[in-house]
């Protein structure tokens, strides 16, 4: 800014010098002279008096402001790097240096008064600033979303598990009786092997937290295209759940007519017996033994 101030000082006195030039030629009566020396003079002057306020604006950030929010950022990255925050695909320190440089650029720009080139300096080095500042908001706000999403993850994958393996029992008791035309359980096996991968990604991130090296963001990513995909496969076991629903329901009635059938059969028995017949003949025993086999088979 020493340089700023000098270039002001000496502009100051190159003007002040061409005053007292004009009073020369005005006491040397050439009125020609002097005037076009004076029209100079106006335009310097209203040039400079346009040039103050965006000299002082500009001085202002790049004296306090801008030095102050760049200091306050470096901060706040090493309160993070403090608490174990991790940051990955991107060197803040690096970013940081580059918009100590960016503003000492300005300077140098402001020495000169390229206030075009100043402004657009400045507004270079807050859209930088912007742009650090969200990446450290971010891995605060990822941190806080993993904290709370944990539990709920963990919570999703024993739902989602759970009803897989129930499914798959379900499918295999009825593959004994119906043909599955849609390869359902062949599917289900898929899903529960992509369920126990994505676990052992969840575990993995869990770990890393617990060494106090996670990139939060990162574990953020993961944690939703996880929920995102538990949430497409709890879907999908519904819509299987739903194909197969005519078969339990059919099953569940025959069940019912052999269990029926069962009681009947005992019952027909029982007459026979109040009857006190002298003895069944061997073809009924027999066809008898063969029917109630059969149930109990089905039972």
């Amino acid at each position: 800014m020493d340089k700023l101030l000098i270039f002001l000082e000496d502009y100051l006195l190159g003007l002040e010098n061409k005053f007292s030039e004009v009073k020369k030629l005005n006491s040397a009566g050439n009125h020609i002279e002097t005037h076009r020396l004076l029209s100079y003079l106006r335009l310097q002057l209203n040039l400079l008096a346009q040039k103050l306020p965006r000299i002082k604006k500009s001085y202002e950030k790049l004296s306090k402001k801008l030095p102050q929010q760049v200091k306050e950022i470096a901060d706040d990255y090493q309160h993070l790097l403090s608490q174990n925050y991790q940051f990955s695909n991107v060197n803040v320190e690096t970013l940081i240096d580059n918009l100590n440089a960016s503003v000492n650029q300005a300077n140098q720009q402001l020495n000169q008064i390229n206030l075009d080139e100043v402004e657009n300096s400045i507004d270079n080095v807050n859209n930088k600033m912007m742009e650090i500042e969200q990446i450290l908001e971010n891995e605060i706000n990822a941190k806080k979303f993993v904290i709370d999403f944990q539990r709920r993850l963990s919570e999703q994958f024993e739902k989602v598990s759970l009803a897989n393996s129930n499914l798959m029992d379900l499918l295999v008791h009825i593959d004994q009786s119906y043909i599955l035309t849609n390869d359902e359980i062949t599917e289900s096996g898929y899903i529960g092997s992509e369920i126990s991968q994505m676990k052992n990604d969840f575990d993995l991130d869990i770990q890393n937290i617990e060494k106090e090296s996670p990139v939060y963001s990162e574990i953020k990513a993961d944690f939703l295209r996880i929920n995102q995909r538990l949430d497409e496969i709890s879907s999908r076991q519904r819509e299987i759940e739903q194909d197969i629903e005519g078969l339990t329901e059919a099953e569940k009635v025959a069940q019912q007519s052999v269990q029926e059938m069962h009681l009947n059969l005992n019952m027909l028995k029982r007459k026979l017996d109040r009857y006190k017949l002298p003895g069944y003949p061997a073809r009924f025993i027999e066809y008898y033994k063969l029917v109630e086999a059969e149930i109990e088979k089905n039972l």
